[in-house]
């Protein structure tokens, strides 16, 4: 069979290398990948030296029907993967699978269709997310399921950590999608349209933290994007400050207060400070655009110190 996999990242690196170590050796494999951005971690190389090893075509492009690649798609093909796919698929090359061209989403649809599921599961407050491999469709994600699988949220959890745990389905559900197809054994389930809910897409001053919230809402901002992500983010003295690690912290009942305001600075570096409901959180790790992360008493060093 001819399959096509449309991956970035490391969850796709890792679902592609999954697929490999289950797929016939007579299966012709080929993967697209596109550049990353500045801000993320590299993932072209690992998935280039993948289809090396493997000696499977690889190409780069954010443009899977751009006429270069005509040759390539003038056979078909079987099945197309896609994984963190960002960019237009268009119907004239999903339809080109025979067997089904099939998409991970990182949500147990139909909830939270649309842009950065992971992201506004956590800023959300939600105890669990999920991951579902739907059939493309011409709506988004709207496609019946093939499989899916429900993730629990620990309110502890950063985004990184909910990221792995969807991986590691997938890694599973890239595997069993394989088997299904192969043998013909496919069962799709119509979505429950009345019951979706969708998201936005998020750009990085969406990111900038108000301190005049409650000290819940702040947290689940940090924890949702927080690395790989650049960080949830606020300003020191005109210089930008990202957050990457917090916890709320119990403290006396405070009717005097400033959001933002630094509470204390503490021997083991973290610093606390208060936000709208008079609640604190203890800062753990944050960076100054451009440096290396660091203990938060490195760059605020006054209880007069304001965050905005």
């Amino acid at each position: 069979m001819k399959i096509v996999v449309l991956a970035s990242a490391e969850r796709g690196r890792r679902c592609l290398q999954s697929l490999l170590d289950c797929a016939d050796g007579k299966d012709d494999i080929a993967v697209f990948t596109f550049p990353e951005e500045p801000w993320e971690p590299a993932f072209v190389q690992d998935i280039k030296e993948i289809s090396k090893i493997n000696d499977i075509d690889f190409f780069l492009t954010n443009k899977v029907h751009d006429s270069k690649y005509q040759d390539f798609w003038n056979d078909g093909c079987d099945i197309i993967f896609v994984i963190g796919w960002r960019y237009l698929i268009p119907f004239e090359i999903y339809n080109l699978a025979k067997r089904g061209c099939y998409v991970f989403h990182d949500s147990f649809l139909p909830n939270y269709r649309g842009f950065g599921p992971t992201v506004w599961s956590i800023r959300n407050g939600e105890n669990k997310t999920g991951t579902s491999l739907f059939k493309i469709s011409e709506k988004m994600d709207e496609g019946p399921i093939l499989f899916q699988k429900k993730i629990m949220i620990e309110s502890d959890d950063y985004i990184s950590d909910v990221m792995e745990k969807v991986t590691k389905e997938n890694e599973i559900l890239i595997q069993k999608a394989y088997r299904s197809l192969v043998d013909v054994k496919v069962v799709l389930t119509e979505q429950d349209h009345k019951r979706a809910t969708y998201t936005c897409k998020n750009i990085p001053d969406d990111f900038r933290i108000d301190w005049s919230n409650n000290a819940i809402d702040v947290i689940n901002l940090i924890r949702s994007y927080s690395n790989p992500y650049p960080g949830a983010f606020t300003t020191l003295n005109g210089q930008k400050v990202s957050i990457f690690r917090a916890k709320m912290e119990k403290t006396q009942f405070y009717i005097g207060y400033i959001p933002g305001r630094v509470k204390s600075i503490n021997k083991d570096g973290t610093v606390t400070v208060f936000c709208g409901d008079g609640g604190v959180l203890r800062l753990e790790e944050i960076m100054v655009y451009g440096e290396l992360s660091v203990n938060p008493s490195n760059i605020i060093k006054s209880i007069g110190d304001t965050l905005v």
